[in-house]
């Protein structure tokens, strides 16, 4: 067999904290060849995006907290030679990163430069890779490839700033900056984590597309098996920062050796839902507690610009009732987000009125608006930019408490443990940075810091997109459990429709900025009115189960 593109041996990760060190990588070895996608998986903290990021040193904190160590050798097969990542100058890993390594990462909106139009961002990563392009080239290339990755428009797209993108939108975006300079080793870390099923679809075909033109080698890491069947031509299964068995996709889907795959086979989604089990149905008062009406919202459009504005809703009529658990579902890009922001009091309306517990967010004084923030909390999209990266995690899960004047002083720590216990964490994680954890464990965090408070609404904004499928049981039992004892009402934002099902009583389909569709969730999953929504619908029943997928490795 030909000499591999990438190969990594004995790799050792530890982060050095006042509490002691964490081994994150314990002695891996693997190797990637030429067009091959090796799918890395495992529960969130098993140690996949740890492992992938030592190839490009990425773990050195934004700020002066835990040295990193790092150790054994991952060397990358070049033209002009093989060279070890581990041994670079720092000049020298930035050649490597510019040109030889692309990574796509898992929180797509701290990647992004929040000053930058996402056109320059492109064109600037093709240009670091190809000095000789010329910048008018460059823009004219990064347009074609946000199109071929699925932005509507790119054009007017391309001179977008990402906070005017979707989740799922920023997500290609960063897919377009790593595919566009055809790097020799391309790292997905969770790339597809954001998407709608329709749009998850098209990625990955782009992704393998891109792949058998470059003949580069990727490392996929994911915690959705469904997709490992689909891309991966091997599995690496990681388990407590090891890899506890690696084989051919056919060979791990259809006889896995390992008793963690095992365990992972059998938490698929398809396999985990209780369908007869179902939500509480809920009485609805006369009276709702979240009154949208004819909301609109449009960005851009200024007197002087050329550009027309670009509608993130249009006339939206909503309302979600005291102890409800309403899901919001459609495609990224369709105004779920947005809609989520307005209820929060964060994105005012250019047109409409909004009425949360009978008062508008927007016309409150400051210890009204205190009240309300403890009354309203959010659960973010984003795991990363939504933690402050300066601040402990159980700081970060104290703070609220102290904001609100919650408990005393000397019980709030206590608090925060149990809090951390709820969502499925060691106490321990309390003394651990942002930086330290992976993307599901962030996502725990961040659902234990709204809840600490006892909200009487969350919005949640896809809070499940980035866990791993027992864990996100774990957490759908959690707010189940918490509807049923504090009557917590909730809007649920998800392009998972399977979750949506388990969770929530009623759904509103979203596409272009518009509500299509609302409904009890058995009668609309059973007989969908609109087109769109039964398009959706048979997106979610058409991708093919495991053994299909085997079939045809």
């Amino acid at each position: 067999m030909a000499e591999p593109i990438l190969a990594a041996r004995g790799v050792h990760v530890r982060f050095d904290t006042a509490a002691g060190p964490i081994h994150a990588v314990r002695g891996v070895d693997l190797d990637i060849h030429a067009s091959e996608t090796v799918a890395l998986v495992g529960e969130s903290g098993s140690g996949k995006s740890a492992f992938a990021k030592s190839f490009l040193r990425l773990h050195q904190p934004p700020f002066t907290t835990p040295r990193t160590h790092i150790e054994g050798t991952i060397v990358l097969s070049r033209p002009d030679g093989p060279i070890d990542l581990i041994a670079l100058s720092d000049a020298e890993m930035r050649t490597a990163r510019a040109r030889d390594i692309g990574i796509i990462f898992q929180d797509a909106l701290s990647a992004l430069n929040p000053t930058k139009r996402v056109g320059e961002q492109i064109a600037e990563a093709l240009g670091e890779a190809r000095p000789d392009i010329r910048p008018k080239e460059a823009n004219a290339m990064a347009v074609d490839i946000l199109d071929r990755v699925g932005i509507p428009d790119a054009g007017t797209r391309s001179r977008a700033y990402p906070h005017q993108l979707s989740g799922g939108q920023r997500q290609r975006v960063m897919i377009a900056i790593a595919a566009i300079r055809s790097p020799q080793l391309l790292i997905a870390d969770e790339p597809t984590t954001a998407l709608d099923v329709t749009v998850q679809a098209r990625l990955l075909r782009i992704l393998k597309d891109i792949q058998v033109e470059s003949r580069m080698a990727m490392l996929f890491i994911t915690h959705d098996l469904t997709i490992v069947a689909e891309i991966a031509d091997r599995v690496a299964v990681m388990n407590q920062g090891q890899i506890v068995e690696i084989a051919p996709t056919r060979e791990i889907f259809g006889a896995p050796q390992h008793e963690y795959t095992k365990h992972l086979l059998a938490s698929l989604p398809g396999r985990r839902l209780r369908p007869a089990r179902g939500p509480k149905a809920t009485r609805l008062s006369d009276n709702p507690l979240i009154r949208a009406s004819g909301i609109s919202v449009t960005f851009g459009g200024a007197m002087f610009r050329k550009t027309p504005p670009v509608y993130a809703l249009r006339s939206v009529d909503l309302s979600v009732y005291p102890g409800e658990r309403l899901g919001i579902v459609g495609e990224s890009g369709s105004g779920k987000t947005t809609l989520g922001r307005v209820i929060l009091g964060l994105q005012s309306p250019t047109a409409g009125t909004l009425r949360v517990g009978g008062r508008n967010p927007f016309r409150l004084n400051r210890d009204e608006a205190i009240r309300f923030r403890r009354k309203v909390q959010v659960v973010f999209q984003d795991t990363a930019a939504s933690l402050d990266p300066r601040m402990a995690v159980g700081r970060s899960v104290w703070e609220g408490l102290d904001v609100h004047r919650i408990g005393k002083p000397d019980d709030r720590d206590a608090r925060v443990r149990a809090a951390l216990e709820q969502v499925g964490l060691n106490p321990e994680f309390a003394s651990r940075f942002p930086h330290m954890l992976s993307g599901g464990e962030r996502q725990r965090v961040n659902i234990a810091r709204s809840l600490v408070i006892e909200p009487e609404i969350l919005i949640a904004d896809e809070p499940v997109s980035a866990l791993d499928v027992s864990i996100q049981a774990q957490i759908l039992d959690l707010l189940n459990a918490l509807h049923d004892d504090l009557g917590l009402t909730m809007v649920f934002i998800s392009h998972d429709l399977w979750v949506v099902r388990e969770l929530c009583e009623r759904v509103a389909v979203m596409k272009d900025g518009e509500i299509v569709e609302t409904g009890q969730t058995e009668q609309l999953f059973e007989a969908p009115r609109h087109p769109y929504t039964r398009d959706l619908l048979g997106s979610v029943s058409s991708l093919p189960e495991i053994g299909g997928n085997i079939n045809r490795l």
